[in-house]
Parts: structure tokens; C-alpha cells; sequence
């Protein structure tokens, strides 16, 4: 049992919509930074809590990305930004754009030392396989019912 559940799950409710409503106007959007990652940390947060044998298989690669982005946002000084803008050029194709919305970068550049080099590996194949070039967004929003769904049985 996990005696503050309700206060996390706020935090972590109040994170993700903040993250959602951030405009992406560049890359460079140091609120955009802080924003997606206080909410890939109260997501972790919330994860961390789940018991491990409850975790179904299905989610566990998708766990193992969401944790190497806050690893990376916590740990790594080359591990710039998570995220990327999508659709902030101009001019807007209002038929075709739907404004503009961040996705999720690439790890390709980020250094890790040997003692870490086996567990970055793993966490980013699971990253590169559910989460890079996905809607940074759409990914907060999936995680946090994922999320939910455990807490209701803890």
C-alpha cells in the first residue's frame, strides 16, 4: 500500500497536464525543458512504486524507456533535451498541420560512463522502440493512465 498515492498521483496529474500545455515554439524552449521533464519525473516517481511483480510484460519496456529519459535528464550533461518541435515552422498549412507539438529526440549522442553503458543499452533500445519521434504529449498522457490503472489495485 502506498500511504500518499492520491499526492502523487496529483503531482503527477498536474505535471503531465502543465507538459500538455506548453506551446512549442523551438527546441531551445527552456520551459518546454523543465516542463516534459518534471513531468517524466513524477511519472518515474509514480513507477518506482509499483510493485515490480505487478508490472505487467507489456509495460515494461515502455517503463524502461520513460526511466532512461529521466536518467538521462537527471545524470547526463550531453542529454541536452528530451524533446524536439514539430510543426512550429512557418507558414502554417492549416489543412494539414495541427500546430505545433514536440516529439521525442534521439539518444545517439548522449555519453554515458562504462558503468552505466550496459543499463543506457537496454533502456535505450526500449526508448528508440516506444518513444523516439513519438508525440512527447501523447506518450505523458498514455504513461499517466498506465500509471493510474496500477494505483487503483495498490
Amino acid at each position: 500500500m502506498i500511504e500518499n498515492k492520491e499526492e502523487l498521483l496529483l503531482a503527477m496529474e498536474d505535471a503531465v497536464n502543465t507538459a500538455k500545455n506548453t506551446f512549442p515554439v523551438s527546441d531551445e524552449n527552456e520551459k518546454a525543458y523543465g516542463n516534459i521533464g518534471t513531468a517524466v519525473h513524477w511519472i518515474v516517481d509514480c513507477i518506482d512504486r509499483i510493485p515490480f511483480g505487478r508490472v505487467l510484460e507489456e509495460h515494461k519496456p515502455l517503463f524502461g524507456a520513460i526511466r532512461c529519459v529521466n536518467n538521462c535528464l537527471k545524470h547526463n550533461r550531453t542529454f541536452i533535451r528530451a524533446h524536439k518541435s514539430k510543426g512550429a515552422d512557418f507558414p502554417f498549412d492549416f489543412a494539414t498541420d495541427l500546430g505545433p507539438y514536440y516529439v521525442w529526440g534521439s539518444l545517439d549522442n548522449v555519453k554515458v560512463s562504462k558503468k552505466y553503458e550496459k543499463n543506457f543499452r537496454e533502456g535505450k533500445k526500449c526508448y528508440n522502440e516506444f518513444m523516439r519521434g513519438k508525440g512527447v504529449t501523447r506518450t505523458l498522457v498514455e504513461l499517466k493512465e498506465i500509471v493510474k490503472i496500477y494505483y487503483r489495485d495498490l
